[in-house]
């Protein structure tokens, strides 16, 4: 089996809903899974940049099955940060799905999108899962940019006792961060 597929067969991913269609998607997401474990993140970027294209996988973002959003999330999260940092962001706002929602607020975090710090403070004070709330909290600590301070600050009282614990380490990451990027500062 060849290690490339064509971009005609990444843009049936989303085009069609076909079962052709989602294994497809899942060997493209198998093979990065793969990859990575094998040979490291950068390798299974390349492989995802290879094989999908973004256009595709916006449209596999309209996919009615909360499985094959998931799985564009995760290929998304692959490919080159600037141009997927807007799809994600557009995700954790309104995909209908709390895992999925999940997923975009930890691939921001993991990935280090700055942009990103109103949308994910937007999630952590609005989305009604709980769970999405603890990853935007955790993701805004992973930026450790003092953006996400008054965030954190308002949802202080979140009525989750996870939320309430993931907001307290989301902090003290931040203060972290920032002590050491002081400390490391260069003239």
């Amino acid at each position: 089996m060849s290690e490339n597929f064509s971009a005609t067969s990444a843009t049936q991913i989303s085009s069609s809903e076909g079962v052709m269609s989602m294994r497809l998607l899942d060997r493209i997401a198998l093979r990065c899974e793969q990859i990575w474990n094998e040979r490291g993140k950068t390798a299974a970027c390349e492989y995802a940049n290879q094989n999908t294209n973004l256009e595709s996988l916006r449209e596999g973002l309209a996919s009615g099955d909360e499985l094959t959003r998931t799985k564009v999330v995760y290929l998304l999260s692959l490919l080159e940060p600037k141009e997927v940092a807007i799809e994600l962001q557009h995700v954790l706002r309104f995909d209908e799905c709390p895992i999925v929602r999940h997923e975009a607020a930890y691939f921001i975090g993991t990935m280090h999108f700055a942009g990103a710090t109103e949308a994910l403070g937007r999630s952590l004070l609005e989305d009604s899962n709980e769970l999405v709330r603890h990853e935007s909290a955790e993701a805004l600590g992973e930026l450790g940019l003092q953006a996400g301070l008054p965030w954190l600050k308002k949802a202080a009282n979140d009525p989750s006792p996870l939320v309430r614990r993931t907001i307290e380490i989301a902090e003290r990451h931040i203060a972290l961060k920032t002590e050491f990027r002081e400390r490391h500062k260069t003239d």
